[in-house]
């Protein structure tokens, strides 16, 4: 493990993966989780990262697991460690996810929330 990796580096490890991770035991959000779908990676999430709601849509873009409970992680992967077409789809799926995520369609979304349009 490299441990931590800076935002100058960090492209080369999501090229590099298949999937990603994030096992944290709490996220506000997790920027990470947008990053990594930026490079069309399916993610796997604690159900303590806060973006799961909005970005983890369970078997499309990725999938969560329940926080401190290894056991769950494990079913979550061996699931997608034996599928490597799931992983491909999966990771396309986040991709096209994320990529609705722009300052655009979130400036939109503020003004019809205040019907301005």
């Amino acid at each position: 493990m490299p441990g931590f990796v800076n935002q100058t580096g960090i492209c080369e490890y999501f090229k590099a993966a298949d999937l990603f991770i994030l096992p944290s035991r709490f996220e506000t959000w997790g920027l990470v989780v947008n990053e990594a779908m930026i490079f069309d990676l399916p993610v796997i999430v604690s159900d303590q990262v806060g973006c799961r709601e909005d970005l983890v849509l369970p078997g499309q873009t990725g999938d969560t697991f329940k926080n401190d409970q290894l056991e769950s992680l494990v079913e979550v992967l061996d699931h997608l460690v034996c599928n490597r077409e799931l992983i491909k789809e999966m990771g396309m799926n986040a991709g096209r996810h994320i990529r609705k995520y722009s300052t655009h369609n979130g400036a939109g979304g503020v003004l019809r929330a205040i019907s301005v349009i």
